[in-house]
């Protein structure tokens, strides 16, 4: 790059370079669009030279280049250096003529004698760099074309800014993404696969829906002793051991988890035989997985399960700036209760939920109970696999 005997500074230079930055453009890899605006620049002035620069603290980086092949030159004396202190950029038709450049560059054969540069502004009015061109002769430049290269900078600062806004915009979608597969783990999946359908205004409003489902709860057994015996975070450690596969074995059969509330786990399954053949891998993995543990002297934990199938309502409950989307409904509080009256180690069922599923489940045990706040008794199944 041809340079000066002195370097002009802008007066707003640290906000310049901090311009500069924020385009994230430095020492990128080449770009065809920008290789074409300098060979049409090229082309134009008749130049064997043609440069897009960027100008940094301490050098000028050249990120498209016709007839120059080094990356980068030093800012010192640089003539780009002179380009991006004007508003309409810079001509010297004969350099050795030039007081400002006399330092000897034009002794050598192939020295600079013409230049041409206009500067790459940006929409806040801060000179990035310049498009230029270069002739190792001296020469003019007509009004005509030096128009044209105008533009061809206007161009080249157009494409700078694209390149800028898809780079955020491909930052928000991976921002997005990842928020989306955030909003998967902690949130139901009937409300992430109805989300996208509902978000109006910039918030989310998700309706409410009927829907009739079979409900599995389930509980750890003794949770209060093992925590105050282990402390919190050993206790969390021991809950994940146990949900994580737990969660797993409910995907793999086609359900769905609404929550976890302590120790406590709540799903639902759009087949009622599907949630009882669940219920049933659930207890023999975890009675392979109590037996691995015992072998190592680890913890082991028994748990308590409780279905039933019946209509119930997804609805938002809480305030605006707070919600939390779930089930409601009498089904929903009778499969809880059956939980709650379960004997660790079994899977209590509904003898609705029984008849429905039929032949896939074996009654062990058939109970009445009467369960919390209902008024009549409820007919109930322990249940093995057939």
């Amino acid at each position: 790059m041809p340079t000066t005997l002195t370097t002009p500074i802008p007066m707003n230079e640290d906000e310049r370079l901090s311009a500069l930055r924020r385009y994230d453009i430095l020492d990128s890899e080449k770009e065809q669009l920008f290789d074409d605006l300098t060979r049409l620049a090229a082309d134009i002035t008749g130049t064997p030279v043609s440069l897009i620069t960027l100008v940094d603290k301490d050098r000028v980086w050249i990120k498209s280049n016709v007839g120059f092949d080094a990356p980068e030159t030093p800012r010192e004396g640089a003539f780009c250096a002179h380009t991006i202190m004007t508003e309409d950029g810079m001509v010297v038709s004969d350099v050795s003529l030039d007081a400002r450049f006399q330092n000897g560059v034009v002794d050598a054969e192939k020295s600079v004698r013409f230049y041409a540069g206009t500067p790459l502004k940006t929409r806040d009015g801060y000179n990035l760099g310049t498009l230029c061109v270069v002739d190792t002769k001296p020469r003019e430049i007509s009004e005509d074309a030096l128009a044209r290269l105008k533009m061809l900078a206007r161009q080249a600062m157009a494409q700078i800014e694209l390149r800028h806004n898809l780079g955020a915009l491909a930052k928000t979608t991976r921002k997005a993404i990842s928020l989306e597969n955030l909003m998967k783990r902690y949130t139901s999946r009937s409300v992430w696969e109805r989300a996208d359908l509902t978000v109006e205004n910039g918030r989310l409003d998700i309706h409410d829906e009927e829907v009739f489902a079979t409900y599995l709860f389930l509980d750890v057994v003794g949770f209060t002793r093992f925590s105050e015996e282990l402390g919190s975070s050993a206790t969390v450690e021991l809950l994940n051991a146990y949900f994580r596969p737990i969660v797993d074995v409910v995907f793999a059969n086609g359900g769905d988890i609404d929550k976890f509330v302590g120790d406590q786990l709540f799903c639902l399954f759009q087949d009622g035989a599907q949630a009882v053949a669940t219920a049933l891998k659930i207890r023999a993995m975890l009675e392979e997985l109590n037996q691995e543990r015992a072998v190592r002297g680890d913890v082991t934990l028994n748990v308590t399960m409780g279905l039933h199938s019946g209509q119930a309502i997804r609805a938002n409950v809480g305030g605006d700036d707070r919600r939390d989307n779930t089930l409601i409904g009498n089904a929903v509080n009778i499969a809880a209760r059956l939980q709650k009256a379960c004997r660790p180690g079994g899977i209590l069922i509904s003898q609705t939920l029984f008849e429905s599923v039929q032949p896939h489940a074996k009654s062990e045990q058939q109970v009445r109970l009467r369960l919390k706040n209902l008024t009549e008794t409820v007919l109930a199944h322990y249940i093995d696999a057939p």
